[in-house]
């Protein structure tokens, strides 16, 4: 009961992950850091706290071990007692990586956790108090602080979607102007922590800090695409439905709801004065993006608001497959020809088998796209996109029209070394990379370069059944695939 609690099949796994190879202490710490305070993750846990908690449920004697963990628990008596000890505790680096303390709070997966959470808050108000920067930086998370590095605020709304955290943040004088911080408010399901934002002085047109573009309503768009509110209130503080956005292509508003919002979303921007005929710096209209996205409803409501029709039969081949037509998509193969394809055609292909669009790869293909080709980008093929993101009813397909195994990337790995490594550092909510695996040891893919399991059950299943790792083998969050 407990290990299911924790994400594993039995208590024997959960004890096997917790312990593996990490009897050290420092190791512990360290191991029990990775899950509690990763860098990397996105949005409140990142799917680390089961992780985490399942380290501490094994180790309880963790959470007192090292100063890090015991302010990621939100540990507020150790702070008091570290700052008795050291008067300038919030601005020296403490624990065994040797951050500043306050970006282990911020980082903490243990927001999420209402046992948690105030301790937490409490933690990085004693910091906060004695003078810990609220606009330091998170990348290095040393002391010596840079200009790329990325601010604390942004962590914190990204990582907490704590109102009473972020708003601590501020009144502790985080800058929201500079570093555009409503951009990591993007899926947010409500307003309140814009409001906090707009009310400290951030502008709705700023700059996101990563890529120094604006469209704060692109974004929104896609992590929340039947919402009209939050829209609404963007647009009644003043934001921009037609700024241009160079970090997309300068993509605007509406190309976003084109693509991925509701048709209601699309005539609300509209009928706030966004406007239906602007192009991308790929040519491609609103009404053009809607023909091939197989939307034939929001074909029309851009045309009723004066959109141009704009499209090509290579548009209406990439429309056909998108909703199904086989007969459409049979008519329009024959009109286009993708044996000699541009570089923005080979990149959709790409980008299809990526996202695991098989009818539009399937149509693709029909129409003479090369299986095995790259662009400059990562040099990866389509069996290595899908593969890498864990789309294993693409890679099965892919296969079976013999794509190549072993064509290497720009890195120099193959498809099957990019299965896992996207499953070892940014797996996809949505992945099956068993299956992946599976397909690509089945069709023969070389494998020799396989030391060890990675640390998924069901993946480690799999090498096992294709005898690339002994019955038995530890776990452990693997390092092998950089």
């Amino acid at each position: 009961m407990i290990a299911r609690e924790y994400g594993f099949s039995s208590w024997p796994r959960l004890k096997e992950h917790a312990e593996g190879t990490y009897r050290d202490l420092s190791q512990r710490i360290d191991h029990f850091l990775r899950w509690a305070c990763s860098t990397e993750a996105r949005g409140p846990d990142g799917g680390h706290l089961a992780r985490a908690k399942a380290a501490l449920a094994e180790s309880p004697e963790l959470a007192a071990a090292d100063i890090s963990i015991q302010i990621a628990l939100g540990d507020a008596e150790a702070v008091r007692k570290a700052i008795e000890a050291d008067p300038d505790f919030a601005r020296s680096a403490c624990g065994l990586r040797e951050w500043l303390p306050l970006p282990y709070s911020v980082h903490s997966c243990f927001h999420t956790d209402p046992q948690y959470a105030d301790g937490i808050g409490e933690c990085a108000q004693l910091l906060l108090d004695l003078g810990a920067d609220p606009n330091a930086g998170t990348s290095s998370m040393g002391t010596d602080r840079s200009e790329s590095e990325f601010p604390i605020l942004l962590s914190a709304i990204e990582r907490t979607r704590n109102v009473h955290f972020v708003e601590q943040l501020l009144i502790a004088g985080a800058d929201p102007v500079t570093t555009g911080a409503y951009y990591n408010t993007w899926t947010c399901t409500d307003t309140a922590i814009p409001e906090l934002l707009y009310a400290h002085g951030a502008p709705v047109n700023g700059l996101d800090f990563e890529t120094h573009c604006p469209g704060i309503l692109l974004h929104r768009l896609r992590a929340n695409p039947d919402d009209t509110s939050s829209l609404g209130w963007f647009l009644e503080r003043g934001a921009d439905p037609n700024i241009r956005n160079p970090g997309t292509r300068h993509r605007v508003p509406l190309h976003g709801a084109v693509e991925h919002a509701s048709s209601p979303v699309l005539r609300f921007l509209l009928d706030h004065g966004a406007d239906p005929t602007i192009k991308d710096d790929d040519g491609r209209s609103p009404v053009g993006l809607a023909v091939r996205g197989g939307d034939a409803e929001k074909v029309a409501i851009l045309l009723e608001y004066g959109g141009i029709d704009d499209t090509t039969p290579y548009d209406h081949l990439i429309g056909a497959a998108i909703r199904g037509d086989d007969d459409d998509v049979q008519r329009l193969a024959k009109e286009v020809d993708l044996s000699a394809s541009t570089r923005d055609q080979k990149q959709e292909f790409l980008n299809f088998a990526q996202s695991g669009q098989l009818s539009a790869v399937k149509a693709m293909l029909l129409a003479g796209m090369d299986i095995a080709v790259t662009t400059s980008m990562f040099h990866a093929t389509a069996l290595d996109r899908a593969a890498l993101h864990g789309r294993s009813e693409m890679v099965r397909y892919l296969v079976e029209q013999s794509a190549p195994l072993e064509v290497k990337h720009q890195w120099g790995g193959t498809p099957l070394g990019s299965s896992l490594h996207g499953l070892v550092h940014f797996p996809e909510e949505d992945g099956d990379y068993a299956g992946v695996v599976d397909a690509l040891l089945s069709a023969g893919a070389q494998h020799t370069f396989i030391k060890g399991p990675v640390g998924v059950e069901a993946v480690d299943r799999v090498l096992c059944d294709h005898g690339n790792i002994p019955e038995g083998s530890e776990q452990t969050p693997s390092k092998q695939w950089p």
